[in-house]
């Protein structure tokens, strides 16, 4: 008998087959770390210090050392270095009026009084903070600078300075190199002159100077003793005695006495 069965006929699978993978050189690890963060600067190097030591260090200007050239500047030569001297004069023309100077290398600037400055009619051009220490080593503000200022070596050769103004000024005029280094001035103390250049132009000042080795004049005082003063307004003359005078009076009169008895005896043998 036959089954009502009937053979149900199922589809077979189709195997699958496996598609290769393409070889491709992607981390996507390293593309997340490098998109750029959506934060602030001021959020970052807030939260992370190191960040922000680095970007102080990167923002601060670099020093560079500079080798600066030092300009050459002519400077006041003394020529004879045997000779010990301790100050230089000369005398210059300025306007109307000779001024004597005192020629000091040791100063930076030109230097005059402002009693100077007054009897020459010159006036302050412009303020000053320059400050001048004396050689009794008080400090003395300037009072004002003065441009321009027409020191005349010889006829139709002038040097224009700057001069600083003082209340006083150990001598009313001192020349410093400010105004030697633009004189290209050499002080030869061979012939006792200031050598001067100035614009195709020379010229030589006399100058007179003090030597360290010449004697410093001193005043010679002496003591005379008065002995025995006698006053002369009497007819006859009278001794003045002081107190101290007791032992030579004793020591006059044992004399006195010895002398006698000797020519007693001379006397007595003749």
């Amino acid at each position: 008998m036959d089954l009502p069965v009937e053979e149900i006929k199922r589809k077979t699978p189709r195997q699958r087959t496996k598609r290769e993978q393409l070889d491709v050189s992607y981390n996507i690890v390293n593309n997340v770390l490098e998109q750029p963060a959506n934060i602030s600067v001021r959020d970052l190097i807030t939260t992370t210090p190191k960040f922000r030591r680095e970007l102080i260090n990167a923002c601060r200007p670099k020093r560079k050392t500079v080798n600066k050239q030092v300009p050459q500047r002519t400077m006041a030569l003394i020529e004879d270095d045997e000779i010990n001297t301790t100050a230089v004069y000369s005398k210059v023309n300025i306007g109307n009026h000779r001024v004597k100077t005192l020629v000091d290398c040791g100063a930076a600037k030109t230097c005059m009084s402002k009693a100077l400055a007054d009897t020459l009619d010159l006036s302050i051009d412009a303020a000053s903070e320059s400050v001048f220490t004396l050689g009794n080593g008080t400090k003395q503000p300037a009072l004002g600078i003065i441009y321009d200022v027409p020191i005349e070596v010889k006829e139709d050769m002038i040097i224009p300075c700057t001069v600083e103004v003082l209340p006083t000024c150990p001598s009313h005029l001192i020349i410093g190199n400010n105004w030697l280094n633009r004189a290209k001035a050499k002080i030869d103390f061979n012939s006792s002159s200031l050598k001067v250049s100035y614009k195709k132009q020379k010229a030589e000042l006399p100058i007179s100077f003090l030597r360290r080795k010449d004697n410093v004049p001193k005043m010679i005082s002496h003591t005379q003793t008065y002995q025995n003063p006698v006053s002369m307004t009497n007819s006859s003359p009278k001794r003045v005695r002081f107190e101290d005078e007791t032992s030579e009076d004793d020591s006059i009169e044992s004399d006195d006495s010895e002398e006698i008895s000797e020519s007693n005896e001379w006397k007595l043998h003749c």
